[in-house]
């Protein structure tokens, strides 16, 4: 039986949930916290960290499905999200990108196992996709409205293609669990 490399659900946030949700992230970035771009890939993206306990009660809806499509697809032994677990909030603007990489973590006591993208953009973007590679480039084309969720195996190389006009925005989680063995 074959997989699915991705899961994915349509406009799980409303688009005022989303704003409150930017407002929120926003006054709520970590001071002085830096994003480590993946291993040889080009991110020209901005990235601001913040922290699960902020949003998690509107990003719940986005957390329990993917916890649910890792139950049914994956079956990973994941770690529970914990209030200071840091996220990351993507703000793409016209010619940034983000190359092909994977989500590895450089601590030796867990791996990322599962990466979620919320996509919290306001307003319409051109460019920006988001693509995943297995074999050859896939666009995850369910994943390009505000409140689409996307969640797949971090291993899996995966980019953002340039934006060529308006605001993308996504939050990303990672599903923490023990080492690969």
């Amino acid at each position: 039986m074959h997989r699915p490399i991705y899961c994915y659900w349509k406009k799980v946030i409303s688009i005022d949930s989303i704003k409150d949700l930017n407002t929120k992230i926003k006054k709520n970035f970590i001071p002085a916290g830096r994003d480590s771009p993946a291993i040889r890939s080009s991110k020209t993206s901005q990235v601001k960290p913040t922290i699960y306990g902020v949003v998690k009660d509107t990003i719940k809806p986005c957390v329990d499905r993917g916890l649910s499509a890792n139950e049914s697809v994956w079956g990973y032994h994941l770690y529970p999200l914990v209030d200071d677990k840091i996220m990351n909030y993507n703000m793409y603007r016209p010619q940034t990108e983000y190359s092909w990489h994977v989500d590895v973590n450089r601590d030796a006591n867990y791996d990322m196992k599962l990466t979620m993208l919320i996509n919290l953009s306001e307003g319409k973007y051109t460019g920006g996709k988001f693509e995943l590679f297995e074999g050859s480039s896939i666009e995850v084309e369910e994943f390009s409205e505000p409140g689409d969720v996307v969640i797949f195996p971090s291993y899996i190389n995966h980019r953002v293609t340039p934006i060529y006009s308006g605001t993308r925005n996504t939050l990303t989680v990672w599903f923490n669990g023990p080492r690969w063995r």
